[in-house]
């Protein structure tokens, strides 16, 4: 399973002008789980997906091109992601844009505190899986069935009926 917070990144470097990018913080596992690899570079490291880890980023093969003219010297270039520094460590293969077509993906371990303090009712987290094998998907919904009804028993004002 892999954690997934879509939206988008204000990307600025030193002598370019700004631009926004659709991006997503996701859990350290994510890619390994999702079986791609970064073309150029590394994926990421479990300490970079905890709070307060060093904050990085990897980058679309669109943004990789049309931004930095395909340059290999981008990696570990530093750029501003909204209002983090952040050090590009991978660009990602040519298509790869999962989910919904990001172009930059940072660890979730750093999300802002706007989004990690938001209430337990706020629904803008995604989950992503892979099924291991032998699991059959019926045995999966089962299993999530069941996680599902502990918590709407432990948290029913946020979780009812959900």
């Amino acid at each position: 399973m892999s954690f997934v917070f879509a939206g988008s990144f204000n990307v600025g470097d030193e002598g370019r002008v700004p631009e926004q990018f659709p991006g997503a913080y996701v859990s350290g596992n994510f890619f390994r789980m999702l079986g791609v690899s970064p073309a150029l570079g590394r994926d990421f490291a479990p300490e970079e997906d905890k709070a307060g880890g060093p904050p990085v980023v990897l980058i679309g093969s669109n943004v990789w091109k049309q931004r930095y003219g395909s340059d290999p010297s981008v990696l570990g270039r530093t750029i501003r992601l909204n209002t983090l520094s952040a050090t590009i460590i991978g660009v990602m293969p040519e298509g790869m844009q999962f989910p919904f077509d990001m172009e930059l993906w940072m660890p979730a371990g750093s999300l802002p505190p706007a989004i990690t303090q938001q209430p337990r009712q706020a629904r803008g987290y995604l989950a992503i899986g892979r099924l291991a094998d032998g699991v059959t998907v019926e045995q999966a919904r089962a299993e999530l069935k069941g996680i599902g009804a502990k918590l709407a028993q432990a948290y029913p004002a946020t979780n009812k009926d959900l």
